[in-house]
């Protein structure tokens, strides 16, 4: 059984996934060039997904609960620096995504335990994103017909999550070849 870490760790990692989580809330990367209008969005799943991947399925399920939790209660960590309090998540047509970050969340941190090549980075990026897609895809078709919400709730989303698949997928597999090695070298 390995041994769990103190809980103040716990507690100051998950404090900084969130603050991570809600900056890349803010960022849309797309904005002001000729790609805004095709590919919506901000950097939410990518500061996610890379995080879940360095602090474990626990963690980072814990993570992505609490920022919900915080946004229907009022503070403002949603994109636009907005809150989504109460009845206001539930009846937004768009809840499903963030609904979709904790099994999201756990499944990538699950996954990442388990390997280090980049394919397989990649394929854990490209189900994590999935998951969010899937989730978002369901609540949205709640609200709306089947064509606009495949429309607007999965293909429009496809090119940047590709990209965020694509950029998560290298950046956890760069930085864990080099722990990998710092490590290695240090037991020398």
């Amino acid at each position: 059984m390995a041994a769990s870490s103190p809980p103040v760790k716990d507690a100051l990692v998950v404090g900084v996934a969130l603050a991570v989580l809600t900056i890349s809330a803010q960022v849309k990367p797309f904005v002001g060039t000729p790609f805004e209008a095709a590919v919506p969005g901000t950097l939410q799943t990518l500061a996610l997904l890379v995080a879940a991947a360095w602090i474990g399925a626990r963690l980072a399920a814990w993570t992505a609960l609490i920022y919900l939790l915080l946004g229907c209660t009022g503070v403002p960590v949603f994109s636009g620096w907005t809150a989504r309090i109460g009845l206001d998540l539930a009846l937004y047509p768009y809840a499903g995504y963030l609904l979709g970050f904790i099994p999201a969340a756990a499944f990538v941190g699950w996954a990442f335990r388990q390997t280090r090549s980049f394919p397989t980075s990649l394929a854990i990026m490209l189900c994590g994103h999935g998951i969010v897609l899937a989730c978002g895809f369901l609540v949205l078709l709640a609200w709306n017909q089947w064509e606009y919400s495949l429309e607007h709730g999965v293909l429009r989303l496809l090119p940047g999550m590709a990209v965020k698949t694509l950029l998560g997928a290298t950046i956890v597999y760069f930085f864990s070849i080099r722990l990998a090695r710092k490590t290695s070298s240090k037991a020398d």
